[in-house]
């Protein structure tokens, strides 16, 4: 085996290790090494550092637009974070790091992946995504039935209640994860896969499709969380856009439907199920109440908020921002001992409020150059008669715009979906390893 082989398949490994860290991290650090839950809070960045190490070593770091900016601007807040600690007295030098952590170590990955993987690869992820949605179904049942106490509900930080209590006494189950937003992502994640297997023949087994749509729903029914159920009904968007863009490869969209409607159906005779949807029914309506609005109308008054407030603490920003990483929950416990929002729960405040307000939009726009730049292949993608990228681009897109990056999960989730989508554009070539060992001599030839 040469060493660009060798490399090859090393940075293929280190995304595989990437993608169950990234599942599991959660069920290691609130059950097995609750004593190391912060340390183990960046386990997946040696990971990344050793991708991108093997990635150069095979030749295959990519060399596009959009690449180079989040590496150019990833050392223009290097810059920003030297001078934050020189400016500001108050400044944190391990804050700054895991700031600046969390706007670039991780996001060449959404560029890295599709230079491995091929829509083999994705597809062989997927499968593994669908095998694990009856185990977080099964978690998440189990812990909705259990009390707020038990082991099973413990959290990262050692709590009695490790878990949001709400309606009932009732905690909103996180799986295996941390907390319920790693769960809303995982069901999402899966929901694309599913509906992708759904959609093209024979991708996956009946059996294991079957699998994920009872197992889906179920976990949503428990879930209590809005933001669970949304991820999941944003992903049904990319069946009539697929349709429209080519209507045969959407002929199967009516069964899809069909099915989604049985399984809800059927679920509703399971107590667990119908309990969930009860509790679910009675938060709305007292989130409505809090908001003196209809069960529902607060809705996009919140998700307004999200974009438009980032715009009412711009006169409080120092030209520098406040610190990167100040935003974050690892600052917050480490300065006060709590998990809270220091500066802003929006990200797009959070990050102006870090980074300034020149700096902060500078990373805002970038996150919109790479949104509008997936959205825009992966409707060419469906164009032609593939829906993967469309639907895997519906998942990661709300973690690209605004999603919590400062919380591992949410970024994890991010570069993987975002990473994956882009490598699903690569059906029309599965000999990826030929064209780079080719490219590699041509280039040692000049």
């Amino acid at each position: 085996m040469n060493s660009i082989d060798k490399n090859f398949k090393l940075v293929k490994l280190a995304i595989w290790s990437y993608f169950w860290l990234l599942i599991f991290e959660g069920a290691i650090r609130k059950w097995i090494f609750p004593g190391l839950s912060g340390p183990l809070l960046i386990i997946r960045d040696p990971v990344v550092l050793a991708i991108y190490f093997f990635a150069m070593r095979a030749g295959c770091f990519p060399k596009r637009f959009i690449m180079n900016l989040v590496l150019f601007l990833g050392f223009i807040f290097i810059i920003l974070g030297f001078l934050q600690l020189l400016t500001n007295p108050e400044a944190n030098l391990f804050i700054t790091i895991f700031g600046w952590r969390v706007y670039f170590l991780h996001l060449p990955l959404i560029y890295i992946i599709p230079s491995i993987f091929t829509i083999s690869d994705v597809k062989e992820m997927g499968k593994w995504v669908l095998l694990l949605s009856p185990v977080i179904a099964i978690t998440m049942i189990m812990q909705f039935s259990s009390p707020p106490t038990a082991f099973i509900n413990a959290g990262t930080m050692g709590d009695e209640v490790g878990q949001i209590v709400g309606v009932g006494n009732k905690i909103r189950p996180p799986g295996l994860f941390s907390f319920i937003s790693g769960a809303a992502q995982f069901l999402a994640f899966s929901t694309s896969f599913m509906l992708w297997g759904l959609l093209t023949p024979k991708t996956y087994p009946k059996w294991l499709l079957l699998g994920a749509a009872i197992s889906i729903p179920l976990a949503l029914g428990v879930s209590t969380s809005r933001t669970s159920v949304i991820g999941c009904l944003l992903i049904f968007i990319a069946l009539p856009i697929q349709f429209l863009l080519n209507p045969v490869s959407g002929k199967r969209i009516p069964m899809v439907f069909v099915s989604a409607l049985t399984s809800l159906f059927f679920l509703s005779y399971i107590p667990a199920f119908s309990e969930g949807l009860d509790i679910f029914s009675q938060r709305l309506e007292n989130v409505s109440r809090s908001y003196n609005a209809d069960v529902g109308a607060d809705l996009p008054s919140r998700v307004a908020e999200d974009f438009l407030g980032v715009f009412d603490v711009i006169d409080l920003v120092p030209l520098l921002g406040y610190g990167l990483g100040l935003g974050t929950n690892f600052a917050s416990i480490l300065i006060t001992g709590e998990a809270t929002f220091l500066l802003a729960e929006g990200e797009w405040a959070r990050v102006i409020l870090e980074s300034g307000i020149y700096f902060g939009f500078v990373f805002i726009l970038l996150r919109v150059l790479i949104l509008l730049n997936m959205a825009w292949l992966s409707l060419k993608a469906a164009a032609i008669g593939n829906s993967l990228p469309l639907l895997l681009f519906l998942f990661a897109a709300p973690g690209i715009l605004n999603g919590q990056i400062g919380q591992p999960t949410t970024l994890g989730f991010m570069v993987l979906g975002g990473g994956l989508c882009l490598a699903a554009l690569n059906n029309m070539n599965e000999e990826r390893y030929d064209e780079i060992k080719a490219i590699r001599v041509d280039s040692k030839a000049l």
